[in-house]
């Protein structure tokens, strides 16, 4: 039974590795164009981007109830990881494990990395902490030397340019500060310019058709328990009826209780509704079935001598931006 587990979970990461092998393919004409000094980073990085497609809660859960790693640390050297968890779980199987290739990133040369990049993008580590301090340059750095120069004393090692905000002309002026403030203080000062990427922005979603749906209470067997109360109003009133529809003031004095009156949603399905009583100026109605009424919909009585009459404006329907999930079941 065990093995037959640990056979499962060794195709879950042979799969797992198949797929990082083959986004790196994807990447292979990118990949020619790195710095022999970032090739290995650049890399890793699209395999654990590659890992972040997938759902990997059920095989962190059973590496776990094996005492494994549940691959929690291992976004620098994943690739090793997983090899090496490959062949832990062949040796655990009885089988011999694979010999893990010389490509692979290994978690010592990954911590290396780590450092060395650390130092490159952030300066190097101060002795009296392990920690770097950015520090955000606000547009104010552009001509106000002595900010700068304070934060320059007082132990930034590393002043971040946003440049999503400001101007060439801006960057260029606190660049200059930031430059002169590490002279004159005997430090070094890194300057990362994070670089704007796409922005995904919906902007102001217009409003959608003006009309309502209006839903009664179903059990779980899809029967009706309570059906929906709409009021027919002749002044709209979203906190009072937020189930009102407008219609003429002059046709709704006409209406009695137990009237009956039909329509045909936005969908063509025929309706009716049942006034049941009067509270005020409004009439209460049921609706035993789901509709869709809006602006212009045609009400039509059934009791004798009581006209037709239209549903007036209403308010429009909120929009909204559908988003789903992208992630990969093992």
């Amino acid at each position: 039974m065990l093995n037959l587990q640990i056979d499962k979970l060794i195709l879950i990461i042979e799969r797992l590795l198949g797929s990082m092998s083959e986004k790196e393919e994807s990447y292979k004409e990118t990949l020619k164009e790195v710095h022999p000094s970032n090739f290995k980073s650049v890399t890793n990085l699209i395999h654990y981007r590659t890992l972040r497609d997938f759902d990997l809660r059920g095989l962190q859960e059973a590496l776990k109830t094996l005492g494994l790693t549940r691959l929690a640390n291992a976004e620098s050297h994943i690739l090793f990881s997983l090899l090496n968890t490959k062949s832990l779980l062949q040796i655990i199987a009885g089988k011999n494990g694979n010999v893990i290739s010389k490509s692979a990133v290994s978690i010592a040369e990954a911590e290396n990395l780590m450092i060395k990049n650390n130092d490159a993008l952030f300066g190097s580590c101060n002795k009296r902490r392990r920690v770097r301090v950015m520090v955000t340059q606000p547009a104010q750095s552009a001509h106000d030397y002595k900010s700068v120069y304070d934060m320059v004393k007082n132990g930034m090692d590393c002043a971040r340019i946003n440049c999503a905000h400001d101007s060439p002309e801006i960057w260029e002026a606190i660049i200059s500060n930031v430059k002169r403030a590490a002279q004159e203080l005997h430090k070094e000062v890194k300057i990362a310019m994070d670089l704007a990427g796409p922005k995904i922005r919906t902007g102001q979603i217009p409003p959608g058709p003006p009309l309502k749906k209006f839903k009664p209470k179903k059990d779980v067997f899809g029967q009706v328990w309570q059906p929906i109360e709409i009021a027919l109003v002749s002044r709209l009133d979203e906190e009072k009826w937020p189930n009102g529809i407008l219609v003429n003031q002059e046709w709704l004095k006409q209406l009695r209780v137990n009237d009956i009156i039909h329509f045909k949603d936005t969908r063509a399905k025929k309706r009716k509704l049942k006034v049941v009583r009067r509270e005020n100026d409004a009439f209460i109605t049921n609706c035993f079935k789901t509709a869709y009424i809006k602006s212009g919909t045609v009400l039509k009585p059934e009791r004798i001598g009581l006209t037709s009459e239209i549903v007036l404006e209403l308010p429009n329907t909120e929009q909204y931006v559908l988003l789903k999930k992208m992630i990969q079941s093992l």
